[in-house]
């Protein structure tokens, strides 16, 4: 990973210029196990069970060096921070369903019950080193400590009821469930020039707990011979509580909402049609960035989370018209209250920045979308997506208001050619205009991937090379100029990288398949 950052302050005799690179190397090792079976009792009922279980270690080593000029004098101030760290992360999830059939008509039930566990760990060593000119020597030292231990259990139960109704209409009724706790202990320690290491005020103990209850309806069927719909109603009660026990701070939340969705399709004839999809969707904030715990990314940078972020709600309207089951234009246009927006603040005093999930007031966007695939021959096709957006961030940020108007666009060509000798070539490239997200300004990129696959022993065997960013071009580069913050960004992560699969297909046995069942897809995607 890569960041550079140049902060600029203004200060009442001029300009003082905060200028950082930083440079990280992780190593992680993973180990994932996934299986599951089915069992069916008669012709009607079946019962089975699915189970993932998966851990990963590693660690983090990162240095960074800031260099810092001040307008009163000539000085230059240095800051080298070494950043080390140790993490561990253990998964375990189950699911247990079953599926019955009523009747000959199709009418039937089903049932999940999930049980998700996840128990990470970290320790972080933060190891600061300041000095002026070439007074490196005569450097102050100081360290800071951070161990951050994280479990976190969900349950999830869910039953739902499929009926049809007369001819080609179907009625489906369903309840859910969801209880969720995460218990996070952050232990901060500072030490200053070799000293003892002694407890420092941002340590925290922070449990979250959340209970939601779901109940849906929808309802399917044709109108006429050529429109067919699907309406439905969603209606959730959340009780949220997030008990920060360093601090004794409580906070609540309960609030019930409706989420209704209306689905149009429209076959004007046998090679066009046009399908309305309107709906009401909510999108909850990870569990991480629910709470309050303080991580130091360097001396001057800190990281924080927020107990009182709310969820995004979102109103979306689309209009898709497809030409022979393959060329698509749609219409979209979404509006979110309470969007979620990472906002950067400065402190003037310390000159210090520090980075939280916040709720923005109001975000809006208009876009328009067009997939067109070619077939240039047998052995070469194409599928392209073109898309425009025009969006807008509207929000009180501290003593400024945030009112952004853009508009950016979007390409993606993908490739797919068929050589001979059992060759297969598939490339991807992607261009993505400058756009702008809440407060940072993102300079346009592009970057281009691309795959070869070779096929032996009569298609049974076959070996793939992928390679992801292949000219390392899908650098983050943009700026921040708004209130008090004068920041230019650059970053780029592990993009570019190698993949290497190898496989074999065995004789085809009887035809068997598992279900692969899960009730709380959502929940554990907050992990």
């Amino acid at each position: 990973m890569e960041l550079d950052l140049l902060r600029r302050f203004q200060l009442e005799n001029g300009l003082s210029e905060f200028d950082q690179r930083a440079r990280m190397k992780m190593l992680n090792k993973n180990l994932f196990f996934s299986g599951g079976t089915d069992y069916q009792i008669n012709e009607k009922h079946s019962v089975g069970i699915n189970i993932q279980a998966s851990t990963q270690n590693g660690d983090e080593k990162g240095n960074s060096f800031t260099t810092i000029t001040n307008p009163e004098n000539d000085a230059i101030n240095y800051i080298n921070a070494l950043n080390t760290t140790d993490f561990d992360n253990a998964r375990l999830f189950g699911n247990l369903h079953y599926t019955g059939k009523l009747d000959t008509l199709g009418t039937k039930i089903s049932a999940d019950f999930d049980y998700s566990n996840m128990d990470a760990s970290s320790l972080i060593l933060l190891d600061n080193s300041y000095w002026e000119n070439e007074e490196r020597e005569e450097a102050r030292l100081n360290k800071l400590r951070t161990g951050n231990a994280m479990v976190y259990s969900i349950y999830t139960v869910k039953t739902d009821f499929t009926k049809p109704i007369g001819e080609n209409k179907t009625l489906e009724l369903g309840l859910k469930g969801s209880w969720v706790k995460s218990d996070n202990l952050l232990e901060i320690d500072k030490s200053e020039e070799e000293g003892p290491f002694v407890p420092d005020g941002n340590s925290n103990h922070f449990i979250y707990k959340e209970k939601v209850m779901a109940a849906y309806a929808s309802f399917k069927g044709p109108l006429g011979k050529k429109l067919e719909y699907q309406t439905g109603l969603r209606a959730e009660y959340a009780n949220i509580e997030g008990n920060s026990i360093t601090s004794n701070q409580v906070n609540t939340q309960q609030y019930i909402n409706f989420f209704p969705s209306v689905y149009l399709q429209h076959k004007l004839n046998d090679n066009y049609q046009i399908v309305y999809n309107v709906n009401r969707r909510i999108t909850r904030p990870h569990y991480r960035q629910l709470n309050p715990f303080v991580f130091y990314i360097d001396p001057l940078t800190t990281e924080e989370g927020n107990p009182n972020l709310k969820p995004q709600y979102a109103n979306n309207f689309e209009m898709n018209h497809i030409y022979k089951g393959s060329y698509q234009i749609a219409l979209t246009y979404s509006q979110t209250e309470n969007a979620f927006g990472q906002i950067l603040t400065q402190d003037e005093d310390s000159r210090t920045t520090l980075i939280q999930m916040r709720n923005l007031d109001r975000t809006q966007n208009l876009g328009l979308r067009a997939t067109i695939p070619v077939a240039f021959a047998d052995w070469y096709n194409t599928s392209n997506m073109l898309q425009f957006n025009g969006n807008s961030f509207q929000s009180q940020i501290g003593e400024d208001l945030l009112d952004v108007k853009q508009f950016s666009y979007m390409f993606r060509s993908q490739h797919n050619i068929i050589l001979p000798k059992g060759f297969k070539v598939e490339l991807v490239g992607i261009y993505r205009s400058p756009f702008q997200d809440g407060q940072i300004k993102i300079n346009g990129m592009s970057w281009l991937d691309a795959g070869i696959t070779k096929t032996f022993k009569d298609e049974k065997l076959s070996l793939t090379i992928n390679g992801s960013d292949i000219f390392r071009t899908m650098k983050v580069r943009g700026g921040i100029d708004f209130y008090n913050i004068n920041t230019d960004v650059r970053q780029y992560g592990s993009m570019q990288s190698v993949r290497f699969t190898l496989r074999w297909k065995f004789s085809q046995g009887e035809k068997f398949s598992v279900s692969q069942r899960s009730g709380s897809t959502e929940e554990r995607n907050r992990l």
